[in-house]
């Protein structure tokens, strides 16, 4: 387990024991208690209003260009199409808002690669992998042997790697990192990518498993195949910034990351809820979640006060930060750039799952105590 882990994981033991919820304990028997319940989805967007939120102004360019990009690097199909129809650059020109078009186009293609690659573990529709393990750890080391043939510049070597536009779409992320970060940045950016595809792997052996994860041991995964780590560790290449390495390992920066893996990752988990018990899937957090309190509104609410004390723990951080900074001026600034930046990942990825259309919600806005039916 990673260390780091801990504190997160305590955001989800309950302060007193929990009324266990005899049987369901089988997926199957999960999946039939809670399909036709009903919840209320809580108020999201009310407890993030406060933070950056806006759109690049370039959204339209952007939309053009990457249908081009993706015309071009995927074969036509139902893959291509579930691509364009993702809204992807709604999401990239929200986490990215105020960053040269160059970039933004480098940041969505690193989402596209994200869905992508994801889609190829875990998607039965369209991956023949999905269900096979060993197929699918082959895939992953290829994947690995390829990100850190990019990341080392050797481009010969990583053409030899593989020629599977799953894995090669990541080259151009790869490249522009490589022309523009410093080697400590491309070894973040390394380090997140690696654990991102191991608890892939993770999540592919619990899902094969007969017995249902604890929610500790859902969370473990779900903070590294979650992808946010990665994403967020090109903030520094994306608002052209270099903030020194014993300052990116201070705690309180740690936690800035890891509390936003958090928002985004929990709030992904409550939005969907409703598609994946549609796809006949439990391993998520609502579903462990009913099996510890009993109740499904319940989970919603546990799930909620976590996002509550994620938010409060990362806002806590950021003045911590600006006050322990505060002696250099130009290392504030950059600070205050990478916090935006996080809390815009925070806020774009509840803005873009209310507006693409994914989760099957069928409203834009949380405001008016939204109700579903799963």
């Amino acid at each position: 387990m990673f260390p780091w882990l801990f504190s997160y994981f305590s955001l989800f033991k309950p302060a007193v024991a929990p009324k266990p919820v005899a049987p369901p304990v089988s997926r199957e028997k999960l999946l039939s208690s809670i399909r036709g319940q009903s919840m209320t989805l809580p108020d999201i967007e009310d407890l993030i209003h406060h933070w950056p939120q806006s759109v690049h102004p370039e959204l339209d360019r952007l939309y053009a260009d990457i249908d081009i990009y993706l015309e071009g690097a995927f074969p036509a199909g139902k893959r291509l199409q579930k691509l364009k129809a993702a809204k992807i650059p709604l999401l990239g020109s929200s986490w990215l808002p105020d960053v040269p078009y160059q970039v933004l186009t480098i940041g969505t293609y690193l989402l596209i690669w994200v869905f992508v690659w994801d889609d190829e573990m875990d998607s039965l529709e369209f991956s023949s992998i999905a269900a096979d393990p060993t197929q699918a750890k082959l895939f992953r080391t290829a994947t690995i042997e390829y990100i850190r043939a990019c990341l080392d510049g050797e481009d010969i070597q990583a053409a030899k790697i593989s020629s599977d536009p799953i894995i090669t779409s990541f080259k151009p992320v790869g490249d522009a990192v490589v022309s523009s970060c410093t080697n400590d940045q491309i070894a973040a950016f390394l380090s997140e990518l690696e654990l991102f595809v191991y608890m892939t792997g993770v999540e592919q052996l619990f899902q094969q498993e007969k017995k249902l994860p604890t929610v500790d041991e859902y969370q473990e995964r779900r903070m590294g195949s979650s992808s946010v780590g990665a994403l967020l560790s090109i903030t520094e290449y994306a608002y052209d910034i270099d903030i020194p390495v014993n300052v990116m390992k201070d705690l309180d920066v740690r936690i800035l990351v890891d509390e936003a893996n958090t928002i985004v990752s929990v709030t992904n988990d409550i939005l969907s809820i409703k598609k994946e018990v549609a796809q006949g899937q439990v391993d998520s957090l609502i579903p462990l979640l009913y099996l510890r309190h009993g109740s499904l509104q319940a989970a919603v609410d546990s799930a909620m006060s976590t996002l509550r004390s994620s938010v409060a723990s990362l806002e806590s951080a950021t003045e911590r930060l600006k006050a322990r900074y505060s002696h250099d001026e130009r290392l504030t600034n950059d600070l205050m750039k990478y916090i935006k930046s996080i809390k815009c990942s925070c806020t774009a990825s509840l803005n873009w799952s209310l507006n693409c259309g994914r989760y099957r919600l069928g409203c834009a806005s949380l405001h008016d105590k939204v109700t579903i039916t799963l």
